[in-house]
Formats: C-alpha cells, structure tokens, sequence
C-alpha cells in the first residue's frame, strides 16, 4: 500500500507492477501453512511461477481469485532459511527473492504470552519494557529488536519469578520496529511484534516522483528526476536502479525534495525503485526504456543504488499542502444560464436552475447563495456532463436573497442574481 488502479487500457505491463505481501514472505513455522498475497492486476495478462528453495520441499497450494489477486499458502518440513522467487514471465518480481525464516514447531513456545506490550507510540533513545509469561513451559527466552534500517539489537530479559520474564528494548531510531521473541529459537505467538518509535509523520504516499529521468532515455546522457517529499517527513530516501549495466548515479538536496542524476551506459529496460522508509511511493518501480550505442561490455544484471536520510521538506505555501492551480482557459461571458430558481424560490422544496458552460472553456463553477438571515441552507451542483450543470437549492425562511454564480473567479452573465422566496 499505496496501490495504484489504472482505469482504461495499461499502458504498461511487466513484472515491475506485480506486488506481494504477507506474514508468509516475512516468516514462518515448520509444518504450518505460510501465507501470502500476489496482486497481478496492474502487470496485465501472463505466467506467475512461484518457488519455494531451503533446506526441504514445499507443498505449495496457490488460488487464483479471479480478480488480478490470488492466494498462496505453502508447508515445509524443516525449519531453516528460505528463498520465495516470485516471477511473472519469467522475471523476478520486485523484493524477490523473498528471505523467510521458517522457525521450528512451536513445541512449548505456544505456552508463552506478552504482557504490558506497550501501546502507542514509544521514544526513541528511551528504554522501554513488556513482560513474556512463561506458563510452565521448559527453556530459554532470547529477544532482539530490528530496526526499520535492519539494524538489530538484542533485548534485556531478566528474570523476575520463576513464571515472568521483564523484557527491556532500548531502540535508537525513529519509524516501526519488529521485536523478535523467540522460546527455544522458535517464535512465540504474535512474534514479531511490531512497534512505533518516535512521532514517526512520514507519509510515503505523499512522495512523488516527476522528470526526464523516468522515461526514454538515451546512453551516455546524463538524466534527472526530482523525487518531491514535500510534506511527506523526514525519512530514508532509497533508489535502486536494475538494468543491463551499472549507472553511475547520485543525488542532490533541491528546494521540493530531491534531484536524483544518473547515467545509463547500455540500451534496454532499467527499473527504478524508489523507496521512502522502505516504502515504495506511488508507480514505484518506474520502468525507463533507454536507447542509444553500448558505451560499456554487456554482462548480467546489475544494480546500483543511493541511500540518502532526508530533512523534512514543506511546501511553499507554509504548512499546507503543495496544492498548485492549473491555469485555466475559460470565458464566463459565454455561460448561459436558465430557470425558475434564478428569480424565484419557494420555502422548503427543490429550487432548480441550470448553468451551460460548454463555449466557456475549463473552470471551475461556484455557486452561493446569502439571504436576510445568513446563508441557506443546501447547494447541491451536479455536473452532468460536457460542463453542463443543474443547481438545486433549498432555503427555510422568506425574504429577497443573492444567488452568487461564478466560473472560476468571473461572474456569470446575470450574477449575482436577486432571488425572491
């Protein structure tokens, strides 16, 4: 999530639009059924292979919904370090091959509770603790606690009677973490336990990418991009790019985010996944078509990629949204406009009139309506189409009011218009 829906024809197909989820590419138990998802529907029609490699085979069992999403769910017999490979004809999928770590049956780790998980939001550079209930099970709790950049950390796990353990984390960064609790190396129910650390503001969806950098680009050129992260927080900013040769690539602070420059030295297809807290933003990964001579020796696939931790960015206009009008073409002049609701009105029914804007170019329609006592009640505009619109009001009190009707910021021939209830 966030999950882009394209309406009308793809204009794009391929492996890079196909996503996955689920506990069953995070983690697993020997002997249970593992799940995930694979949402196809952006990639368009195709073949999707699944492989499961480790330290035994895989039952897998696979639904295909019907709907561009299906379910997987697999069972192995040994516990160990797995690889799940997603590919859709025949290209990996992005994040595969998916590491999974299927953990050995529970055994007495099933006994075991948390207590006092804390809720909310903790501080980062703060300690804070839960409690792990044995209830009697036999063996040796072991606890650690995964950063959002990977980086891990053991947990203190003191003993406080013969059936509780108090178990203390001491996390160092802001955004979500994952506390491993493991009986026996096996994870007990509900592990990993995800926390919040830190007022952690960042919005991925609010990231946007825009430039050259992002379409057809041509050997030997140097490109950009600028990744927008206004209002979006402070965060870790990751872009890889996956082609046919490595591109020299680096990234700069500009006023609305970041301006990312690279340069592709083979033709082919390059994907470029950007990241924000380890997140993708919307339409990531971005395929780029580069043409032009082999300025390098084709090998196999290679990747590079910039880490780069962010400031948060506001937009211009203060703390509000980077929201920029378009410029409008219009010409209120030509608006016409007819009906009984433009002179008269009657208390407590559906007064109605309609705008024609068709000759008027691209605006957008304001209609207010002020009388002896305040404004009415209820405006309610329906575009029906082709900038045509029907304006019902309802107003509760007699008297003359002034109905406001405006085409961008240009009355309308007639407005404001003197109507009587």
């Amino acid at each position: 999530s966030p999950f882009q829906f394209t309406v009308g024809p793809l204009k794009d197909t391929g492996a890079h639009l196909v996503k996955a989820g689920g506990p069953g590419l995070e983690h697993g138990e020997q002997g249970v059924p593992a799940e995930f998802n694979v949402w196809t529907r952006e990639a368009g029609g195709g073949t999707l292979a699944i492989s499961v490699e480790g330290p035994s085979k895989a039952d897998i069992e696979f639904k295909d919904r019907k709907d561009g999403s299906c379910d997987v769910s697999y069972v192995v017999s040994e516990p160990g370090d797995y690889r799940i490979g997603l590919k859709f004809n025949d290209r990996h999928i992005p994040d595969s091959p998916f590491k999974v770590y299927i953990s050995p049956a529970m055994g007495e780790a099933h006994k075991l509770e948390v207590a006092q998980f804390p809720t909310g939001c903790v501080q980062a550079d703060k300690p804070a603790q839960f409690m792990v209930r044995k209830n009697g099970a036999k063996g040796e709790l072991d606890a650690k606690v995964v950063a959002p950049s990977n980086n891990e950390d053991d947990c203190f796990i003191q003993l406080i009677d013969q059936d509780q353990y108090s178990v203390r984390f001491y996390p160092r960064e802001n955004g979500i973490h994952a506390i491993h609790v493991k009986f026996n190396g096996v994870h007990i129910p509900g592990s990993p336990y995800r926390i919040k650390v830190g007022k952690d503001d960042v919005d991925p969806a609010a990231v946007h990418a825009s430039g050259k950098g992002l379409g057809d680009v041509k050997t030997g050129e140097k490109t950009d991009l600028i990744i927008d992260t206004c209002n979006a927080g402070a965060g870790t900013l990751a872009v890889t790019v996956d082609g046919p040769a490595k591109v020299a690539m680096d990234c700069t602070e500009v006023e609305e985010g970041y301006k990312v420059r690279y340069t592709p030295l083979l033709p082919g297809h390059y994907y470029m996944t950007i990241k924000y807290n380890q997140m993708h933003i919307v339409g990531s990964p971005f395929k780029i078509n580069c043409t032009g001579e082999s300025l390098a020796e084709a090998g196999g696939q290679e990747t590079s990629s910039v880490i780069v931790e962010t400031v948060a960015k506001v937009s211009k206009g203060g703390n509000r949204t980077g929201v920029i009008l378009p410029i409008f073409k219009s010409d209120a002049s030509k608006i016409q406009s007819k009906g009984m609701g433009l002179k008269k009105a009657y208390m407590g029914k559906q007064n109605q009139f309609t705008v024609n804007a068709g000759d008027a170019g691209n605006n957008i329609l304001f209609v207010g309506i002020y009388g002896p006592k305040g404004p009415c009640d209820e405006v309610f505009i329906k575009h029906t189409g082709r900038n045509q619109y029907t304006v019902n009001y309802l107003v509760r009190e007699r008297g003359d009011y002034i109905l406001l009707v405006k085409w961008g910021d240009d009355h309308i021939p007639g407005s404001p218009f003197k109507v009587e209830v």
